[in-house]
């Protein structure tokens, strides 16, 4: 990840939403990565008038629901497999073919 790529994703994220729903306010609850807290990223999501992000405390991953998403994903992918970057990507896309968005909240705590 990059800032060009967190721009991106995020620009992609709003006009995708944004043709489904046009008045939608959106909220991000980001970790402090370096990459979400760069002056590029920070100077894009000030610019945008649907966006605002929420920044965890730094070091507090028992806050980020999605941390759990990764520990299972590196346990029951990354952990069986050798180490070649094209095996690790074929087996992340399957992990995520495989899994519902209901399972992924599960996983993350979040379940209703």
């Amino acid at each position: 990840f990059g800032d060009d790529s967190i721009c991106l994703s995020l620009k992609v994220l709003l006009c995708t939403n944004a043709e489904i729903h046009p008045k939608t306010f959106h909220i991000l609850i980001w970790d402090q990565a370096r990459y979400h807290t760069s002056k590029k990223v920070k100077q894009w999501v000030a610019e945008q008038e649907n966006l605002s992000i929420l920044l965890l405390p730094k070091y507090a991953a028992e806050l980020n629901p999605v941390e759990s998403i990764w520990r299972i994903l590196k346990q029951r992918v990354a952990a069986n497999l050798t180490r070649l970057v094209d095996a690790l990507k074929e087996a992340y896309l399957a992990f995520f073919e495989k899994k519902s968005a209901e399972d992924l909240l599960q996983f993350a705590g979040l379940a209703l």
